[in-house]
């Protein structure tokens, strides 16, 4: 007999435990929030539906525990209601005609079983039915829709489903709620409001994800991964960022991960998690318009294909034309993703999925720094100036995957999965490269062509897990030993050249360079590695996490003019280890370790091979899940090391060797709350110091340009009731600290605070008839702040202007 139980007990954890815990001041005044929900009566909105679903929201919605067996409710229907009242006047209103009744506990719980048919009172022998307490926390899953913008669970850190509080990993997840509320028109404005996380808001950023993580850049080709899969390997030159309507969440790793995904940046990576079929009918139509003559058209559908719901789909597609705020500069996008999912049992289960999606936008917009950062005599440069013609600044990208994603149930503790995909990709780029003003004067720039017309490749994924369950020494073990493989190869044509000098303030722009290509490379990479990770509860409270990897990759290098090939090998072991205690009021502190390699290429003046740069990493920290309550608070320290990274070999001009490091090291504190049924609220601070620490360039001892010492973001979202009933009001601020410009601090870019907004309204409050429709207005940047990012004095850009988005949504 299936049983469920809903939501969290009623209590508190007594302030004395946060000061004796010595919590952050910021997340020690969020938690204390929670202790002021005294009200017996809450606003209770309530859909017509299956009862079991409707005491779902119920109890989310009252914060009550509702106990009940499956077989009790099956069949019953609620009827729809909508007021402020307590947990039990709700219930006595939705239960009116079903025979069933709500009965009250000693502890605020509520049981619901069937009225008794020839007796009017129970006997004391009487029992009730047999009920296994499920939470929230429990049903929810690691690619699962996450009601609210606090995500329990995640499978990024080690590829199994495990509880984010019971992980000594520093774990972000961005919900699709968080996503519907803020309408980010790219990955990397999904992540803005994530702790850890450095998103230069250029205008770039909107066709590629432009992210740092810990202070280091990640890249579509090799850190940014789509259903723990690669989106780009090594040698790829696949730069298809993802599109943010087509996920169920993002979420982010913090610190080394080569263990589960083998070679990645020391920094982390972003693992996006695509819509899933589900047998719950899903239909959204959107339409949506805004700045910069921008046009929108996107779907959602979903819903099973049988009776059964042994056959379910899902398709998600949308359509955009837009300019964007630099001339002759598009923000194009055309993305569809069916997917289909094949369950015959509870022990199967097949999700087959697919993807296209074309981009076109700007390549790159960069200026100097005289004229955006630092005043010029001729005034500041505009905005809307591009350096390059429409075809000089401009990249196009087009691809299309094909792969599944199998479960299967091998008995009560072994599972095994296998997820592949394949990736076929062609694109053309073409940008403009600043060598800075002509010498005596500050209007006219002297210009470089860097031309990429023909980009075409592919890259197959394969991953295969065996996963368990099971006791050893009296300590309960979850393993998981897999192997995974990819292959990816790119053939890149170039024509790379002068360009006429422009006057930026009254710019005449030239034809592009013509002529036979000066580079063409075709570039093959590979890598399987075979790992093992182990997460081991010691005790019920003391939980420790263990794994190891070792990788074999080659790299193979062609030059198509010259007739010439190069091959490089490489092998690396990476290890990790973590440790957790999981207190009975919900603080787990931590501390753990973790190693990443990523190789470099090229050789030093003996040829012989760099080494593969490493990461290291020690981090210590501390999680909060109130007991009760929809939240999650974290805190973390690290120390984050990269070495052999490349350095000039004074002794062999025009040589470097691997013996360099960057070190970071910083604090971040994130809170994310629902504080009521009606109010979600996201709140971080990040603390960055990262340096080159070892060099023999000139870069010794500096900080790394465009990487803000200190950044923090508060973001709150609120449903009104009463007789604002239907309206949720957003709002949120982002504060990124000034900057170092170039590798030398030889100037300073600013800080800048930036504002954003939204604003829903749920059009069946204005008619009946308009039942599902909903209308919404974001902003970002509300301010129109002007502000810029830099990493050198010739090379700065423009953050993104004031971008207002109309958003009309129909779902039934």
């Amino acid at each position: 007999m299936k049983s469920v139980s809903l939501n969290y007990p009623q209590h508190n954890p007594p302030s004395s435990t946060l000061k004796r815990l010595r919590i952050p001041a910021l997340i020690a005044c969020l938690c204390l929030a929670f202790s002021a929900q005294a009200e017996s009566k809450r606003a209770i909105e309530i859909k017509s539906a299956p009862l079991e679903k409707a005491l779902n929201s119920l109890a989310s919605q009252a914060g009550v525990q509702i106990l009940f067996a499956s077989d009790v409710v099956v069949n019953q229907k609620s009827t729809a209601l909508k007021g402020h009242l307590t947990a039990k006047q709700a219930l006595n209103q939705m239960l009116e005609g079903t025979h069933l009744v709500a009965k009250e506990q000693a502890d605020g719980t509520f049981i619901i079983v069937k009225v008794p048919e020839t007796k009017t009172q129970t006997s004391p022998e009487q029992t009730l039915p047999e009920v296994m307490v499920m939470s929230e926390v429990d049903k929810e899953t690691a690619t699962s829709h996450v009601n609210g913008y606090v995500a329990k669970r995640s499978a990024t850190s080690s590829k199994m489903d495990l509880p984010i509080l019971e992980t000594a990993r520093s774990i972000s997840v961005v919900t699709s709620d968080q996503i519907e509320a803020q309408q980010p028109r790219s990955i990397t404005e999904a992540l803005s409001y994530t702790v850890g996380v450095t998103t230069p808001g250029s205008a770039f950023s909107v066709t590629d994800a432009n992210i740092f993580l810990r202070g280091f850049s990640l890249y579509t080709n090799g850190t940014i991964y789509a259903d723990g899969s690669l989106m780009g390997s090594r040698s790829n030159y696949n730069r298809t960022a993802g599109e943010p309507y087509g996920l169920e969440r993002v979420e982010v790793l913090r610190g080394p991960a080569s263990v589960t995904y083998g070679r990645n940046e020391p920094g982390g990576m972003v693992n996006l998690v695509s819509k899933m079929p589900s047998t719950t009918p899903i239909h959204e139509v959107q339409v949506q318009a805004g700045s910069f003559d921008r046009k929108q058209f996107a779907i959602d559908l979903s819903d099973r294909i049988d009776d059964a719901g042994v056959w379910s789909y899902r398709l998600t597609a949308l359509e955009r034309k837009s300019d964007s705020q630099v001339q002759h500069a598009e923000d194009n996008r055309t993305y569809i993703a069916p997917a289909l999912t094949w369950q015959p049992s509870d022990k199967t289960k097949v999700t087959i999925l697919s993807k296209y999606q074309k981009n076109e936008g700007l390549s790159n917009n960069t200026l100097p720094a005289v004229g955006t950062v630092f005043s010029n005599p001729n005034g500041n440069i505009p905005i809307s100036r591009n350096s390059g013609s429409l075809k000089q600044n401009h990249e196009s990208y087009e691809s299309t995957s094909i792969g599944y994603i199998w479960d299967q149930t091998l008995n009560d503790h072994w599972g095994f999965r296998q997820n592949t995909r394949y990736t076929d990709f062609d694109g053309e780029r073409y940008s403009i490269r600043v060598d800075g003003y002509v010498p005596g004067q500050l209007r006219v720039i002297e210009r470089r062509q860097w031309q990429i017309p023909v980009i075409t490749g592919s890259l197959f994924t394969m991953d295969n897990q065996l996963h368990g369950k099971f006791d050893l020494a009296g300590m309960a073990h979850t393993l998981l030993l897999g192997t995974d493989y990819h292959t990816g190869n790119a053939t890149i044509k170039r024509l790379n050249g002068s360009a006429t000098d422009l006057d930026l303030y009254n710019p005449v722009y030239g034809s592009l360079a013509t002529g036979p290509y000066n580079g063409a490379s075709r570039d093959k990479d590979s890598q399987t590695g075979v790992y093992l990770q182990d997460s081991i509860k010691i005790t019920p409270k003391w939980i420790a996490s263990a794994g190891l990897r070792r990788d074999y990759a080659k790299v193979i290098s062609e030059d198509l003019l010259a007739g010439t090939s190069e091959t490089e090998r490489y092998h690396a072991t990476t290890g990790s280890a973590g440790l957790l205690y999981l207190s009975d009021v919900g603080v787990a502190p931590y501390i753990s370790y973790a190693e990443s390699f990523a190789p470099e290429g090229g050789t030093n003046f003996a040829g012989q091979l760099f080494k593969p740069q490493e990461g290291k990493q020690v981090e210590v920290g501390v999680k909060y899940e109130p007991k009760g309550y929809n939240a999650l608070f974290t805190a973390a320290v690290y120390d984050l090391r990269k070495s052999n990274v490349p350095t000039t070999d004074f002794a062999h001009p025009g040589f470097s060797f691997a013996r360099g490091e960057i070190a970071s090291r910083g604090l971040e504190l994130e809170a994310r709350a629902g504080i009521t049924s009606n109010l979600n609220l996201i709140a971080n601070y990040t603390f960055t110091d990262i340096k080159v620490t070892k060099s023999n360039d000139a870069d010794r001892g500096m900080h790394i340009s465009g990487v803000p010492r200190n950044m923090a973001s508060l973001w709150a979202d609120y449903k009104m009731t009463g007789q604002f009933t239907g309206l949720k009001l957003a709002g949120g601020l982002r504060m990124l600290g000034e900057t170092y410009g170039d590798y030398v601090e030889s100037f300073k870019v600013p800080g800048y605070t930036l504002v954003d907004m939204s604003a829903r309204y749920d059009l069946y409050q204005v008619n009946p008839s308009l039942k599902g429709a909903e209308l919404a207005i974001n902003a970002r940047n509300l301010m129109d702040k002007r502000y810029a990012i830099c990493d050198d004095i010739t090379s700065c850009e423009y953050g993104s202007r004031r971008t207002v988005l109309g958003t009309m949504t129909y779902r039934w």
